[in-house]
């Protein structure tokens, strides 16, 4: 499945691909840190247990709570057509699938700065970098790895 979503983990910013363009949306941390966990999994389920132990770092036993549930709903309003990421499995937990996890390894600089390193190699892909003002298009000719995606 293409990425609908993209989030920075090391910036904490997340964009939303909405009719061939990216929106920047804007999270709580709580709503960041729930996104990063389920989209960790890739698709694998997570309990309301398990994302309560892991996002809100509180033990699970004997706690029943609508907190995961009521967080997931508002997540998915940001998430706008996006939305359709995160999969409720009744009675169980939560999938997500179609968010791409990534890391800055270019250092916070200008649009320029980037777009050299694409100017040293000839035009053949479209790859889109992520920097904090949004994404860019650039063309390269071979895959140049700017971001660690998990």
């Amino acid at each position: 499945m293409q990425s609908l979503v993209t989030v920075n983990t090391d910036t904490r910013q997340a964009w939303r691909t909405e009719k061939n363009r990216t929106v920047s949306m804007v999270l709580t941390p709580k709503e960041f840190d729930l996104l990063v966990c389920l989209a960790e999994a890739k698709g694998t389920l997570r309990t309301r247990r398990e994302l309560l132990s892991r996002v809100w770092k509180i033990s699970t036993h004997d706690i029943d709570t609508r907190t995961v549930d009521q967080h997931v709903a508002r997540l998915r309003k940001a998430l706008g057509p996006a939305k359709g990421c995160i999969v409720t499995v009744t009675n169980y937990g939560y999938s997500c699938d179609g968010v791409a996890l990534v890391k800055s390894s270019v250092p916070i600089g200008t649009v320029q700065a980037v777009a050299d390193i694409f100017k040293s190699r000839e035009a053949l892909q479209v790859v889109t970098v992520l920097i904090p003002l949004g994404p860019v298009k650039f063309k390269a000719k071979q895959k140049v790895q700017l971001c660690e995606v998990r």
